[in-house]
């Protein structure tokens, strides 16, 4: 029997395409005078570069990692106010502007957790960490559905790493043996630790339509469909796949 349900935070949740880059390093450029957008978007880019080998390690990381490799790269500093104020926007830039939430997402919740079913939130955390991810999720009137919420930049570790479901697991007070689902978009990268994590787990792929998991469902309404085929706590045969079973291009009302 399914007892839980973990979700991706972007392009599971909330739609991934927004960035806020933009205006972080509007915001940087106007506390840095006389240096040139250009040079501090290229000082930002390296940042991020040099992030994404912590994150292959697979590390947490800070906001105020990215902004000290981004002045070190330009080769200047702030004062200890305004790297503070930096920080802050930078954190919250997220706040000004929120990301939607993906199609179906609160009527399935609803449908999950009114079948009893726990459900939790794993999720890498980029430059928006943790506190300011659960005001959004609040702001869009999805959080109190979350037992947990599993952020790493709370950790120190991402989900390359299987610490990060296996806290996920406690907190939801499952054992490792359990059947749980995992509801992720980049399943190439996560299916090592999760297994490693969880003994008995499928994933379904949101979001990209790449056929990389046998279980891949391309919107919502077809998740709480798939879901109900395995109430019995059947597993799911490799061949299972709801876009063949319902259409890849029909819409359904997630309460069917």
């Amino acid at each position: 029997m399914i007892r839980g349900i973990t979700f991706d935070c972007w392009g599971t949740l909330m739609d991934a395409k927004y960035t806020y880059a933009a205006q972080r390093i509007a915001y940087l450029g106007e506390r840095l005078p006389g240096l040139p957008y250009d040079d501090i978007t290229r000082a930002y880019r390296h940042g991020e570069s040099q992030i994404a080998q912590i994150e292959d390690w697979g590390m947490g990381w800070s906001t105020t990692s990215v902004l000290s490799l981004t002045l070190d790269a330009l080769g200047v500093s702030l004062s200890p106010r305004d790297f503070a104020d930096t920080v802050r926007y930078w954190e919250e830039a997220v706040l000004d502007d929120p990301p939607p939430l993906l199609e179906g997402i609160p009527e399935v919740l609803e449908i999950l957790r009114s079948r009893g079913l726990s459900l939790g939130v794993i999720c890498d955390t980029g430059l928006s960490p943790g506190h300011v991810l659960r005001r959004v999720l609040a702001q869009r009137d999805i959080l109190h559905y979350f037992e947990h919420c599993t952020f790493s930049n709370e950790t120190g570790v991402n989900k390359r790493r299987p610490l990060a479901f296996l806290l996920t697991l406690k907190a939801l007070r499952f054992r490792p043996a359990r059947l749980c689902m995992w509801a992720i978009r980049q399943i190439p990268i996560f299916v090592a630790p999760i297994r490693r994590a969880c003994a008995q787990c499928f994933f379904f792929k949101t979001r990209n339509k790449a056929r990389v998991s046998p279980w891949p469902i391309w919107c919502w309404s077809e998740f709480v469909i798939c879901q109900n085929a395995f109430r019995s706590g059947e597993q799911p045969s490799p061949c299972c796949n709801p876009a063949h079973c319902i259409g890849e291009n029909s819409k359904h009302s997630t309460s069917q």
